[in-house]
């Protein structure tokens, strides 16, 4: 039970994690400026 309990904890830690550096990555992109290539119109109006 102990060993299941840590592998999700350690997979969900992981997750979280890349989910962060994606958001990080993505917000700091948009407060430089840069606006991605759009496919005919942009989520952000």
């Amino acid at each position: 039970m102990a060993e299941e309990t840590f592998m999700f904890a350690v997979t969900a830690g992981v997750f979280v994690f890349l989910v962060a550096v994606l958001f990080g990555s993505r917000a700091r992109r948009y407060s430089q400026g840069y606006t991605p290539p759009s496919e005919g119109h942009s989520e952000h109006s």
